[in-house]
């Protein structure tokens, strides 16, 4: 479901871009390292949040999958020591003193 929404905040800053895009004639030069790239503000703030948006992605994916497996193994620690405690409980006292 996350995904969903996110996308959806995307499709919606990709349509402000494009927009923007539409409406804007300021020009930039980037340098980088040996090559000067003259192009629209627009688009190198739209390139520079693609780049972002790539970047944080797979590491926000990695990030869920990773709680989801700490939280199935966190319910599975749970569960047996629901069991141990509902064991240690029916014990009955002359039980426990033998052992």
């Amino acid at each position: 479901m996350w995904i969903l929404s996110w996308l959806f905040v995307l499709g919606v800053v990709i349509l402000f871009m494009f927009f923007g895009f539409m409406n804007s004639n300021k020009e930039v030069i980037l340098d980088f390292f040996w090559w000067n790239i003259k192009t629209q503000l627009v688009l190198a703030l739209f390139v520079a949040f693609l780049v972002g948006i790539v970047t944080w992605f797979p590491i926000a994916t990695i990030q869920y999958f990773k709680s989801q497996a700490e939280a199935r193994r966190l319910r599975k620690e749970n569960s047996r020591l629901q069991k141990e405690l509902t064991e240690l409980r029916n014990l009955s006292i002359e039980e426990g003193e033998k052992k």
